[in-house]
Parts: structure tokens; C-alpha cells; sequence
């Protein structure tokens, strides 16, 4: 084996080994932000005209988030009739 060769196989274990190492780091920075995703407090929301509860876990939004011209699918009332109800 030459010089040559040994670079050529240093050269791709080193590709392979970096490669991992990205799949890694990405799988890892992956699992991190679910995790500070699922520890987020998530609220109830009540419309003070209907009753209807506006769950951010179910509706995967966050009732602060919603636009400003949302309006309650029940009743029609705007967001600022909206008290928390935890």
C-alpha cells in the first residue's frame, strides 16, 4: 500500500465518521427542541358568550399566536372574550 492509498482510506473513514457525527448532532438538536416543545404550558381558553374552550394542546397553537381578526367558531365572539381557564 502507497501513500496515496492510505490518504484515499483516511480520507473516506473520516468522511464517514463526520457524516455520523452530523446525523448525530441533527438527531440530537432534534430530540432537544421536542422536548422544550412538550414542557411548554399549554392553556384553556373560554369564550365568555358561548362556552366554547379554545384548547391550545388540540389546536397545536398557542391562543396569544392566533391572528388578530380570529374569531370564536361558535359564536362568532373576537379573541378579547376569551379569559383563561387553565
Amino acid at each position: 500500500m502507497d501513500y496515496n492509498d492510505f490518504n484515499i482510506i483516511i480520507m473516506f473513514l473520516l468522511n464517514i465518521i463526520l457524516n455520523n457525527l452530523k446525523e448525530f448532532e441533527f438527531s440530537l438538536l432534534y430530540r432537544i427542541y421536542n422536548l422544550k416543545k412538550e414542557e411548554k404550558y399549554m392553556a384553556k381558553w373560554e369564550c365568555t358568550a358561548c362556552g366554547y374552550i379554545y384548547d391550545e394542546a388540540e389546536e397545536d397553537t398557542p391562543f396569544e399566536d392566533l391572528p388578530d381578526d380570529w374569531l370564536c367558531p361558535v359564536c362568532g365572539v373576537d379573541n378579547n372574550g376569551y379569559p383563561i381557564t387553565t
